[in-house]
């Protein structure tokens, strides 16, 4: 597929634009590409989750300890 090409969603399924890039993209590609997507989830989760604890009076596990 060019770089130009748009997938139009509202003619096509999703599925089918998925099967379309995988099968024109080499697996080593795939796999990095997929890769780097869970890296940016798995981060939002964590800044989502640091936010919540934090409003609900919860400490993160990287703050400093103190003793008084």
């Amino acid at each position: 597929m060019p770089g130009s090409f748009v997938f139009d969603f509202e003619v096509i399924k999703v599925t089918d634009a998925i099967k379309g890039i995988g099968n024109s993209v080499p697996v080593t590609v795939s796999c990095a590409l997929g890769y780097e997507v869970l890296k940016v989830l798995v981060d939002m989760h964590e800044k989502q989750q640091q936010r919540s604890d934090h409003l609900n009076g919860k400490g993160s596990k990287d703050d400093p300890i103190t003793l008084d």
